[in-house]
């Protein structure tokens, strides 16, 4: 369940909606605390930014390729009014380091992920990260293209209603791009965005029963509805919910509708 790879000239900031919704017993957190993890092995350790705040059954947030917690802004705050929530920045994103090294796969990330999730006590149990459909970024494009013209370009691409765009948006989403180690981050991580055994993995997909919400945009041109219908049936416990009037980005460009279907789905 691979999809069709989406290919572009320039570096493409499309952030995917991953919600990992882990309900557990755990209910402790530090209040508006954000910090840094040292994950990964002993003698090359990474340090990923996260955001923590409320208290309540853990909510883990996970930002898509190009982006970071910022992405998340508008949702956050109302989940952890009832909700332990915790935003991350992926290795490589956001305020996350961004070594000189060639370990951006997702298995890579998910390892990282896995070991986040057990030092924050928020069940140990595998991570999974199902790349369906992301545009490839060029190393042409990342090094002579400037920043703020790809993170604009990415945005126009992911959004239905570019007027919704704001300069912040396009200035938070190019930051990394103006550093040599963020450069090197995205090109590598675009370069290792299929993993290997990916059929094998999706088989996989069939044996989760924990709910899962499945949110997508009725007007999504970067990874296709048809993809989000097929994740809905191999997932044994998934629920599809269709949200109008946006391209890739609910959290960006319907937030407010976003924020209620994962509230009603945590309720549930």
């Amino acid at each position: 369940m691979a999809g069709k790879r989406s290919r572009s000239a320039v570096g493409l900031a499309a952030a995917a909606f991953l919600l990992l919704s882990v309900a557990g017993p755990s209910a402790n957190a530090t209040e508006g605390m954000p910090g840094f993890a040292r994950l990964g092995p002993p003698n090359a350790p990474v340090k990923l930014f996260y955001e923590e705040k409320g208290q309540g059954s853990p909510v883990l947030l996970i930002h898509g390729f190009g982006a970071s917690t910022y992405t998340w802004r508008r949702i956050a705050p109302a989940l952890a009014e009832t909700h332990r929530v915790i935003a991350v920045d992926l290795k490589g994103f956001g305020q996350s380091d961004k070594p000189f090294d060639e370990r951006y796969s997702i298995v890579d990330q998910a390892e990282l992920l896995k070991q986040l999730i057990a030092e924050n006590d928020l069940q140990d149990i595998p991570v999974a990260f199902r790349m369906l459909d992301m545009p490839v970024v060029s190393h042409l494009g990342v090094r002579m293209l400037p920043p703020a013209v790809q993170a604009r370009l990415a945005l126009r691409i992911a959004y239905l209603d570019n007027s919704k765009i704001e300069d912040e948006e396009v200035e938070m989403y190019a930051a990394p791009l103006r550093t040599a180690a963020g450069k090197h981050a995205i090109i590598h991580s675009a370069r290792q965005i299929m993993p290997e055994g990916l059929e094998e993995i999706s088989e996989r997909y069939k044996t989760i029963a924990v709910p899962t919400l499945i949110g997508w945009c009725d007007h999504d041109r970067i990874v296709p509805l048809d993809v989000g219908l097929k994740l809905r049936r191999t997932l044994p416990n998934a629920h599809l919910k269709i949200i109008d009037d946006c391209g890739h980005m609910p959290q960006e460009e319907q937030p407010e509708a976003t924020l209620e279907l994962i509230q009603n789905f945590l309720a549930d």
